[in-house]
């Protein structure tokens, strides 16, 4: 547990920022503020050069203040999944660390051939060997450091101390896997909708077992992606081992959706509440979106309840 009395997860899609501000309390925490805003056009971080997204974050995170300023200098982010190179490889368990990460940096180099090597920050996550992975496999993520650099200057320029930037869907799995009620529930099935793209983890005894991400095109709804997906050859053979209940969060959930889903996988799915469990300030502005909008909140939530 962090040596700290609040925190705020700041998450960065395409459209938007949102703030989720925390405060420690003894073992557990309040949500103490919680916003929103939307920028004027649709951010590109793939095109866009980084003073263009500064300014644009910037003019967000300033209409957040002007609303009601975090009380945090410590704060950590979840950035858009797409500007994220996420593979799931093989590895040699007689490779050091610094080895391995040589060795998915080789990877990455034939996979995405286009990148300059050195200019990725690669970090990686053992998985274990399951139903799922009869082999030792790590879950790899990629991130350029041009994008770490622009949020360390917006740190800068804000008076804030930057502790972690993870991805969107990485930060929103963590929250769900920190859920009490999965304990017994096995393996699980959980996926995240941002913007055009959604990701798949299924997750073993609480860990990331298998992850994939989809563009999602006009003419192709997610849960037929889905349910494409868990008949494949990679995991037929254990959809007989899935809990019943499976969560989707993020953007654009509606009741039309859920329904497709459930017909579609013959799962029970669930649309995840990340503030199920949490105390809430009692004054706390903009409580319509804990109780209207919470789904929309969970990346930011998985990476403001990080340190808890």
């Amino acid at each position: 547990m962090g040596d700290f009395k609040s925190h705020a997860g700041i998450n960065i899609s395409a459209n938007k920022l949102q703030l989720l501000e925390v405060k420690k309390e003894k073992e557990h925490s309040e949500i103490i503020n919680i916003n929103e805003s939307y920028f004027n056009e649709q951010l590109d971080f793939s095109i866009e050069k980084n003073t263009s997204l500064s300014s644009a974050l910037q003019t967000a995170f300033d209409d957040i203040q002007l609303k009601q300023p975090i009380t945090s200098s410590l704060v950590s982010f979840s950035l858009p999944q797409e500007i994220f190179y996420t593979v799931q490889l093989p590895y040699e368990t007689s490779l050091s660390q610094k080895e391995l990460i040589e060795e998915f940096r080789w990877e990455l180099s034939l996979l995405y051939p286009f990148v300059p090597l050195e200019e990725l920050i690669v970090q990686y996550v053992k998985m274990d060997r399951n139903s799922i992975n009869k082999k030792n496999t790590a879950l790899v993520i990629a991130i350029e450091k041009k994008h770490i650099k622009l949020i360390k200057n917006f740190c800068i320029k804000n008076n804030l101390s930057l502790r972690y930037v993870d991805s969107s869907m990485i930060a929103a799995n963590r929250l769900f896997n920190s859920m009490e009620e999965l304990t017994s529930k096995g393996l699980t099935l959980n996926i995240l909708t941002v913007s055009n793209s959604f990701s798949f983890t299924l997750n073993v005894s609480r860990k990331p077992a298998y992850v994939r991400i989809f563009q999602v095109a006009k003419n192709k709804k997610v849960s037929d992606i889905l349910a494409d997906e868990l008949n494949s050859s990679n995991l037929k053979n254990i959809k007989t081992e899935l809990a019943n209940e499976a969560y989707i969060s993020g953007d654009g959930i509606t009741a039309e959706l859920i329904s497709q889903l459930r017909i579609a996988t013959g799962l029970n799915f669930k649309q995840l509440n990340p503030f199920k469990d949490s105390k809430v300030k009692q004054d706390l502005k903009n409580g319509n979106l804990i109780d209207e909008k919470y789904s929309s909140f969970t990346s930011a939530a998985g990476i403001a309840f990080r340190l808890i």
